[in-house]
């Protein structure tokens, strides 16, 4: 029995469909594993009683997923990181993550104020909450690297 090319053709197309299906899937589930996380670090509250303001997703954790970066971004990284460290005292393994969960305070500090920076609103942005005191916690993220936009 011999197969019409356009019913192979079809059935290819079809497993093709599928298999980008189950991979969008797999990425929107982690991403509302990682909402949830987020959402949940948010409520938690350290010794002295305070809960974050500010918790950011990282790439750099144990528990992120493997996340490979060219050698001029790492080189990037690690020179953010050092420059937040000697601002704040603090080591964050990803200051230029995007992924961040804010609290209504820190909402309304960037909303209220007009204090976001809309040009490079990751590092500096980070630094500046640190030193007015907002808490800010890392938690382990799964990102991909993009495929368009």
């Amino acid at each position: 029995m011999e197969l019409d090319a356009d019913f192979i053709a079809f059935c290819k197309q079809s497993v093709a469909l599928e298999q980008r299906m189950a991979k969008q899937a797999g990425k929107q589930l982690n991403e509302a594993m990682v909402e949830r996380k987020t959402h949940e670090k948010l409520k938690e509250k350290d010794t002295d009683g305070r809960t974050p303001d500010i918790v950011l997703g990282s790439r750099f954790m144990d528990g992120s997923a493997e996340f490979s970066v060219g050698f001029a971004k790492k080189l990037a990284f690690r020179l953010f990181r050092r420059m937040l460290h000697i601002a704040t005292g603090r080591w964050i393994a990803d200051p230029t993550t995007g992924l961040q969960g804010l609290s209504r305070k820190a909402v309304l500090y960037y909303s209220k104020y007009n204090h976001f920076d809309d040009k490079y609103p990751d590092t500096n942005m980070i630094t500046q909450m640190m030193l007015l005191d907002f808490k800010v916690v890392e938690i382990p993220a799964v990102m991909h690297i993009r495929t368009s936009g």
